[in-house]
């Protein structure tokens, strides 16, 4: 493995999980809005934006889609398409448009699955590893 292999991550000041990204959408093709997202573990989807972000990134809609929250309660929610920026690749996936007060941006397991890290928690440190890297060294 490389240095190229690995990609940090930091905990916010609440002491979550995070990650820096740039997300582009339909009006900020060029540029694009650098920013951080909270990792969940248990959001099994791409990304979920604030409504406010997600209008500034003038996102194109993609339909609506039926959540279950892990209380068993069923909402609906927006999708839009959004390119997200990380470690050097840009990926496109379906995000999910909250409505709810909060301006927090959830990176999900897709995110993680689609740009091919896989995910190290410790107390100090958020690492972000390329799955091809630890396959081919667990082969050895």
């Amino acid at each position: 493995m490389n240095t190229d292999d690995f990609h940090l991550g930091h905990y916010d000041a609440k002491g979550s999980p995070c990650l820096s990204l740039t997300l582009y959408g339909a009006k900020k093709l060029s540029d694009g809005i650098k920013c951080d997202g909270l990792i969940d573990t248990g959001f099994s989807r791409f990304i979920q934006l604030p409504f406010k972000l997600a209008c500034s990134l003038g996102v194109p809609l993609d339909g609506i889609n039926a959540f279950v929250l892990a209380n068993g309660e069923k909402i609906y929610m927006l999708m839009a398409l959004v390119q997200a920026e990380f470690a050097g690749q840009k990926k496109v996936g379906a995000a999910s448009i909250s409505f709810a007060a909060s301006d927090e941006i959830l990176i999900g397991m897709e995110f993680l699955r689609l740009f091919g890290v896989s995910l190290l928690v410790s107390k100090d440190s958020i690492s972000l590893i390329n799955e091809e890297a630890v396959r081919e060294r667990m082969s050895r």
